[in-house]
């Protein structure tokens, strides 16, 4: 069952009751649900590959449901000189069950120049409006890391 929200009809006993069970994480069980109604996509992990020529990024879908509309997946690369650049990559956010992970591999990563900034964003295909991740901090991207090459 996947829930996206909670509606007008509903016991108040058993909100209540969940706002009296704690949780070591959230305060209280209700604080849990509410915080994870509808989809919840972070980003886990990110490790550049031995030979330095891929990405790998590690998403997450904590929430109890999937996003039900398509979507781009967007890295975004800002320079040094301030040149920003944004590369749209094939991922089907919709195949991002709640509970489930799943890895993007993104290429050409040694073409980038040293000192980069690197970012991705995830955008509703139909109106371009940004979704943002859980660990985004309420940016419309989440930052991944810097680029910085020995030479």
């Amino acid at each position: 069952m996947n829930i996206s929200y909670l509606n007008c009809i509903h016991d108040a006993r058993i909100l209540e009751y969940w706002k009296t069970q704690d949780t070591k994480e959230y305060g209280n069980i209700y604080t849990y649900i509410s915080m994870h109604l509808g989809y919840r996509i972070t980003v886990k992990d990110v490790k550049l590959s031995r030979d330095g020529t891929s990405l790998k990024i590690l998403l997450a879908n904590g929430g109890f449901s999937c996003i039900y509309f398509e979507t781009c997946l967007e890295f975004v690369i800002e320079e040094p000189d301030s040149n920003t650049s944004v590369e749209e990559i094939l991922f089907d956010a919709r195949r991002l069950m709640p509970g489930s992970t799943t890895e993007v591999v993104i290429g050409g990563i040694g073409d980038i120049k040293n000192g980069s900034r690197l970012y991705l964003g995830l955008l509703r295909k139909h109106d371009k409006k940004a979704i943002r991740f859980d660990n985004a901090n309420a940016r419309e991207t989440v930052f991944l890391g810097s680029l910085l090459t020995k030479e």
